[in-house]
C-alpha cells in the first residue's frame, strides 16, 4: 500500500482534491487505461451532490476498490468518543460539534441552546482553569462545545503530556492489512505538521500541496517537503487538467491523458 498526503489551508478544497485524485487513480488502477475514465464525475465539482458528499461525517473511511481516505484527526476523535461515550455523529458532524456542549463537571452532552450562555467556556478558558491547580475538577457546571473539546483534548491534553507527535505515534496499519496491496493507496486528507509529512514520506509516499486562490503560505510545510503542487480552480475543466497532471506523475503513467 502506498501513501498520499494532501496539504492545503482550505478543508473543502482539500477534500475535493482528495476525492478527485482518488477517483482518477481508481479509474486507472481498475481499468488499466486512462482512456476509460468517465469524466462525467467531474461535473460533481460544482453541484449539490459533491457538497453533500463532502459534508458526509464519514468521508474519512470512504473507500474505492484501490483507494482509502483517512484523516490524522481520526485517532483524536476516537479517543474523544470513548471519553464521552458518544457515537460518531458528535465528533464528525459539524452541526453536532457546534451545537452540542460537554458539561466539564460530569462529561454529559447537552444541546447548546439548553444551557446558560454565561456558562459556556472556550478551550483557552479551560486551559487556564485546569492550570490553576495540578488537578482542578470543575465544581460547577461549565460547558464547552464538542468542537472546542476535541481541540483541547488533542492539543492541550495529549500533546502536552505525550509530545507534539503523539497522534502520528498512535498510527497503526495492522487494522488496514485487509487493504494492503501494491496497487492500493491511502490518502490522508489533512496533512498539517512536519511529523505528519515525515510519516508519509517514511512510507515511501507523496505530499500533494493544494494551492488555492486564497491560500496563505504555511510555515508547517515547506516547498521542499511537497512532491507535487496542484492549483485549485473553480473551473471543472482546469481542475480536471491540474489533478490529472499530478495523478499521471504519481502513477508514472506514460499514456496521453
Amino acid at each position: 500500500m502506498k501513501y498520499i498526503g494532501i496539504k492545503g489551508t482550505n478543508k473543502r478544497e482539500n477534500k475535493i482534491i482528495s476525492y478527485l485524485i482518488g477517483y482518477a487513480m481508481e479509474s486507472y488502477l481498475t481499468n488499466k487505461s486512462i482512456n476509460t475514465l468517465i469524466w462525467n464525475e467531474w461535473d460533481m465539482v460544482s453541484n449539490q451532490m459533491l457538497d453533500e458528499m463532502l459534508d458526509d461525517p464519514m468521508f474519512e473511511g470512504r473507500e474505492f476498490q484501490h483507494i482509502y481516505y483517512e484523516s490524522f484527526g481520526d485517532t483524536v476523535k476516537l479517543f474523544v468518543r470513548l471519553l464521552l461515550n458518544c457515537d460518531a455523529r458528535y465528533v464528525e458532524d459539524a452541526y453536532y460539534k457546534d451545537n452540542y456542549v460537554v458539561n466539564m463537571k460530569n462529561f454529559n452532552i447537552l444541546k447548546k441552546q439548553d444551557v446558560e450562555v454565561d456558562s459556556i467556556i472556550t478551550s483557552n478558558d479551560l486551559y487556564i482553569e485546569q492550570n490553576k491547580e495540578s488537578v482542578a475538577p470543575f465544581k460547577t457546571d461549565k460547558f464547552i462545545t464538542i468542537r472546542e473539546f476535541i481541540m483541547y483534548y488533542g492539543y492541550e491534553v495529549m500533546q502536552r503530556f505525550f509530545g507534539a507527535n503523539v497522534w502520528v505515534k498512535t498510527l497503526k496499519d495492522g487494522y488496514m492489512n485487509f487493504f494492503d496491496g501494491e496497487d492500493n493507496y491511502k490518502i490522508y486528507i489533512d496533512v498539517k505538521t512536519a511529523a505528519e509529512v515525515a510519516y508519509i514520506k517514511d512510507q515511501g509516499g507523496y505530499i500533494v500541496k493544494v494551492i488555492g486562490s486564497k491560500s496563505k503560505k504555511s510555515s508547517l510545510i515547506t516547498e521542499s517537503e511537497s512532491d507535487f503542487n496542484i492549483l485549485y480552480s473553480n473551473s471543472p475543466t482546469d481542475l480536471q487538467e491540474n489533478v490529472m497532471n499530478v495523478v499521471k506523475k504519481i502513477l508514472e503513467c506514460k499514456e496521453d491523458m
